[in-house]
């Protein structure tokens, strides 16, 4: 019995003490030659460098077979003809598994966490920095494969009961065939998987920070992650604070559209996602938009607001993503008034391009062309565009506003042209007869203007514009430039006594009409209008002379009693 008392004390005693030298050792040898030997091992199989700053082992947590492993400052290189020295940086990463599932066919990591990682990805023209260290370690490893190398029989499996990504950040750079780079920084990164395994689907968890307050987060499923393929499913939202956007990255990529979006504003989408976040990832939700602001005067801001279908689909989202957006039959208002329609964004990681259908009502019209324009203040009213087709292309704002294209129908009703007094500078060009061309200061009212509109080569051209007043009907074709320069041919219709002076003849309602050419020419900021007084004359000569022979003789004959 002493000898059986003696083994059941013993042998677990005997058993603590090996597994505390053990521990000790492995510990002893972690700090020094087993982390050199595990960092040459990567570093082996790695076609860029890594280092570690230090490493430590739990004693407590070898006791209870569950070894634990933590390294301290984890850098892994970046592909050589990158910027960045490293693809990856990590404040610490720890590891625990299962100690008796090193001797089975799988093993079981409870857990592998990497703490402040910092991710570096660099978009050169040709390739990315993963895309380039990906066919790197697949040279290595076919250079480094026997000739006749037979299948293995078995592989051993690797199952994680949770990965975590805590405070990451990721920038991603993306540089043009021009040499100009543009760098994007997503922070705060939690991800969470569970349950993982190479060959099945695990839960995940994403949620990061970006421009501030803006937000994304996935919620789903992920996995299997063998072959070429990881299929994913779950639900995307983002959370946009325009506001928080930089300045310089609005005025980059939205010119004068996001110039001062209101602090208050915010874009939200949310869409239920399916596919290969290697290959097409696409999903459709809702888009709203709330209180925001487009344009740069702060008077004539337009407000959009309103909840639009979408559809989303995101390809290479891991490598070099292309991005395609699309709203179709949706409402936003606008103003006090509204939109209708579609539109469509694509990106393929260089190049925007898309374009919108629809219509607009009850907008007023100095607050719709200061949205999208530099123009302030030259013409009033309420606009209606019942139909207009728009398309655009380029890599930046300006390249997209170069290569605007489309039509449209526009009307605007009770406005006003502030750029000069037309029926005032008539008046004073028949007075002067050889005025200098300089415009009558003042505005031209207006009941409606109607006209057809087409965008092309920077240009606004209005072939077919008619304006009427309460007393005439000005027809109207030309164009403005993107850069306010103006070309445009007029034909005034004109009644009352300045007609008569010129040698109208009477309409139906027995006033004298007639018809005045008037050039407009200049900018919008310095109109030149120049009636041609002259040309009325010489076709109206006749009428002129009856005009003022008919005056003379009125003044002549004596007052009938």
């Amino acid at each position: 019995m002493k000898v059986l008392r003696r083994l059941l004390i013993g042998i677990p005693v005997l058993y603590l003490a090996l597994i505390l030298t053990t521990g000790l050792i492995a510990k002893f040898m972690l700090s020094g030659k087993l982390r050199d030997s595990v960092v040459s091992m990567a570093q082996a199989r790695l076609p860029v460098a890594m280092e570690i700053e230090s490493a430590d082992f739990s004693l407590l947590q070898w006791l209870l077979l569950r070894p634990a492993v933590a390294v301290q400052g984890l850098t892994v290189g970046n592909a050589p003809g990158f910027p960045s020295e490293h693809l990856l940086e990590a404040g610490s990463v720890s590891v625990q598994f299962s100690l008796l599932s090193l001797f089975s066919d799988q093993v079981d990591i409870r857990y592998l966490r990497f703490d402040r990682p910092r991710l570096y990805l660099d978009n050169q023209p040709a390739q990315s920095n993963v895309q380039a260290i990906i066919d790197a370690l697949a040279r290595k490893q076919q250079a480094e494969a026997p000739a006749s190398a037979e299948p293995a029989s078995s592989s051993r499996g690797v199952a994680i009961d949770g990965l975590t990504i805590s405070s990451g950040a990721v920038r991603y750079t993306d540089t043009k065939r021009d040499g100009k780079s543009t760098s994007v920084t997503i922070d705060d990164i939690d991800l969470t998987l569970a349950n993982f395994s190479a060959d099945t689907s695990c839960d995940i968890d994403f949620a990061a920070r970006v421009f501030g307050d803006s937000s994304v987060r996935f919620k789903g499923r992920a996995g299997p992650f063998g072959g070429k393929a990881l299929p994913a499913k779950g639900d995307l939202d983002v959370d946009l604070a325009p506001a928080e956007i930089p300045r310089e990255f609005r005025d980059e990529y939205f010119g004068e559209l996001l110039r001062e979006p209101g602090g208050g504003s915010s874009i939200a989408l949310a869409a239920a996602m399916e596919g290969d976040l290697v290959g097409v990832f696409q999903g459709s939700g809702t888009l709203t938009v709330e209180d925001l602001e487009v344009g740069a005067d702060p008077e004539t801001r337009l407000p959009l607001q309103g909840e639009v279908p979408l559809k989303i689909a995101v390809q290479r989202l891991l490598e070099r993503p292309v991005l395609h957006l699309l709203v179709s039959d949706a409402a936003v208002r606008m103003g006090e008034g509204g939109w209708k329609g579609q539109a469509e964004l694509h990106y393929d990681g260089a190049n925007f391009w898309g374009g919108s259908k629809g219509a607009i009502q009850n907008v007023r019209i100095e607050e719709f062309v200061s949205a999208f324009s530099s123009v302030r203040d030259k013409v009033f009213g309420n606009l209606a565009i019942k139909q207009y087709e728009l398309s655009f292309a380029g890599r930046n704002a300006a390249e997209m506003e170069n290569s605007l294209n489309g039509k449209a129908k526009i009307d605007i009703q009770e406005g006003r042209i502030t750029l000069f007094d037309l029926f005032g500078t008539i008046q004073n060009y028949t007075s002067k007869i050889l005025g200098g061309g300089t415009a009558a200061a003042g505005e031209t009212e207006f009941a409606t203007f109607l006209s057809g509109v087409q965008i092309r080569d920077r240009h606004v051209y209005l072939p077919d514009a008619l304006l009427t007043t309460s007393s005439s009907a000005i027809e109207a074709q030309g164009n403005i430039s993107f850069d306010k320069e103006l070309n445009f041919d007029l034909r005034a219709g004109y009644t009352g006594t300045l007609a008569q002076t010129l040698g109208g003849k009477p309409g139906p309602d027995g006033q004298a009409r007639i018809v005045i050419p008037v050039r407009v020419r200049g900018t919008l900021d310095a109109p030149k209008v120049t009636p041609d007084i002259g040309q009325v004359i010489q076709k109206n000569i006749p009428g002129i002379l009856d005009s003022i022979f008919g005056r003379k003789k009125e003044a002549a004959e004596p007052e009938q009693p």
